[in-house]
């Protein structure tokens, strides 16, 4: 019998094994002996931890999105105002060091496999659901209230499209430049223009 927690250590070797073989060859070569070689275990383990590919892939996107929730809440701990902690959510979408060749082709080949899967969906869905929820709480007092919905669709929508557009493995968009975009629609949304006395708004 497996030691107390050997379990989910051995899970975790899989799950990066697995990042750096489809970050290094792609998804659709990474087979389970590649895999298992790097984790340095037997290939016959792996199915017993992972029945299905479709788990590993649910694993390999908890772990990505998690390591990019501890590095949004590593940012907002230095954040005291609204437009601060959305500045440090864009900084930390777009990341240069987190766009290295390998993990553009990680998240390539995951934005492929996501809508083909309803347990990835289900995963990716609940972190959209809780960065939807940030946007609109962070916006709510930058923006008017007519206007606050949608200028948090506007911006989570942005956000994926521009995050979409980095990841690609060529002629992708600069992280940089995606940040300066991102950053420059919330200057827009939220610079308040005032209204003289008398003038009404359409």
């Amino acid at each position: 019998m497996p030691k107390l927690g050997m379990q989910d250590i051995r899970k975790q070797q899989f799950v990066d094994a697995a990042i750096t073989v489809i970050g290094n060859e792609g998804l659709a070569r990474a087979s389970n002996a590649k895999i298992a070689n790097v984790a340095g275990l037997s290939a016959s383990l792996l199915p017993h931890y992972f029945a299905q590919r479709e788990l590993l892939l649910a694993s390999i996107l908890r772990t990505l999105l998690r390591g990019r929730q501890r590095a949004l809440l590593s940012r907002l701990k230095r954040c005291e105002q609204p437009l601060e902690r959305l500045h440090a959510l864009i900084d930390t979408y777009f990341e240069a060091t987190l766009f290295t060749p390998e993990m553009k082709r990680i998240w390539h080949d995951l934005n492929h496999a996501i809508p083909q899967s309803a347990v990835l969906k289900r995963i990716y869905d609940a972190h959209q659901n809780r960065l939807a929820g940030m946007v609109l709480a962070e916006m709510r007092p930058l923006v008017s209230a007519r206007t606050l919905e949608n200028a948090s669709i506007g911006f989570t929508a942005l956000l994926d499209g521009l995050w979409i557009k980095v990841t690609r493995p060529t002629a992708g968009l600069a992280p940089s430049e995606a940040a300066r975009l991102q950053k420059q629609y919330l200057t827009m949304m939220t610079t308040r223009i005032r209204i003289k006395a008398g003038d009404r708004l359409a």
